[in-house]
């Protein structure tokens, strides 16, 4: 493996510590992640300079490397006249999995269905039997049209099982993270049916106006920050592991997804914390129906036992228990 000099601060290139290209790339991905925001797609201008130039120093030391390539590719934030570079990159290592990862999502977000279903069959088995249950779930209210997923850890799952016809081809999946690309915003927009509105720096206002022309059709993953739906809040109803903006009766929505989501959770064995980070978002809605029952005058011993049961497996046992004493005083 080539080893680089990496000039550390202000100190002279030979004086730093050595690096390789892939200790490089590592270092750039991980200060991505620790860059992103909950509440914007933009990455701060002095953030932004800082990942700039971990591509130089690759880019000085390293051009014809993989971990170049790939970073290149990465940093230009959905900028598909980079792709030379993404290609690159599955040219001299086809086989990793970050770059099969990328070439899926440059197809997705191009929307050439043909190598987006070639690449899903490589990733899919990337992702746990339980994972992509979850998504299934997610996607199999027969009333979802269009679903607004939180970014790439949210939207790739689903973008493969719609690939390979696992889910309903017809629901409109928006990845926000995607939204960032001009074509593919516009796309979007058209698809939605709404008035031209800018996303990056704007997203609030682009949601809203989407939702609002949307109405009941629109579903929000619950996995998309509430700081996104700020404004249309009042309006966004919690029916399972989504959000549906105008709901016209929640509690037919929430014993529905109860009932469905039982087949996944009956013998559901989580192995990460990653599984049970994701399965915990099955807490929020069973307790929100649970709530309302008791506001109606019905305790539901059976749903309480299904909660708890879920919350063993997700590790929340103890802060469940409290939320589901506080209900019990409902009166």
């Amino acid at each position: 493996m080539v080893c680089l000099i990496v000039l550390i601060g202000e100190s002279a290139m030979g004086q730093g510590a050595s690096l390789s290209p892939y200790d490089l790339m590592d270092s750039y991905l991980e200060k991505r992640a620790s860059y992103e925001s909950s509440s914007t797609k933009k990455i701060a201008d002095d953030k932004q300079k800082e990942l700039d130039r971990l591509v130089k120093v690759l880019e000085d030391n390293a051009p014809n490397s993989y971990e170049y390539h790939l970073v290149k590719y990465i940093n230009g934030n959905y900028d598909v006249s980079l792709k030379r570079h993404l290609f690159k990159a599955y040219e001299l290592k086809p086989d990793e999995r970050e770059v099969e990862r990328e070439m899926f999502g440059y197809y997705a977000l191009v929307g050439d269905k043909i190598k987006q279903k070639e690449f899903a069959k490589l990733i899919e088995p990337t992702y746990s039997k339980n994972t992509l249950n979850y998504y299934k779930l997610l996607a199999s209210n027969p009333k979802v049209k269009t679903l607004f997923l939180s970014g790439e850890a949210d939207a790739y799952p689903l973008l493969v099982l719609q690939s390979l016809g696992k889910v309903r081809g017809n629901i409109h999946l928006v990845n926000l993270d995607f939204l960032v690309n001009e074509t593919y915003r516009l796309n979007a927009q058209k698809k939605i049916g709404m008035s031209n509105v800018q996303f990056l720096g704007q997203e609030r206002m682009f949601i809203n106006t989407a939702l609002s022309a949307l109405m009941a059709d629109a579903f929000i993953s619950t996995t998309v920050s509430q700081r996104y739906i700020r404004e249309p809040a009042d309006f966004c109803f919690l029916t399972g592991l989504h959000y549906q903006y105008h709901c016209p009766n929640q509690l037919e929505e929430l014993t529905k997804f109860w009932k469905d989501g039982q087949q996944n959770l009956n013998g559901l064995t989580l192995n990460s914390r990653a599984e049970k980070s994701l399965y915990s978002n099955f807490l929020p809605p069973l307790l929100t129906l649970y709530k309302i029952k008791i506001a109606n005058g019905e305790k539901d011993l059976a749903l309480r036992k299904d909660i708890i049961v879920l919350a063993k497996k997700v590790s929340k046992e103890e802060k469940v228990e409290e939320v589901l004493k506080a209900y019990d005083q409902i009166e």
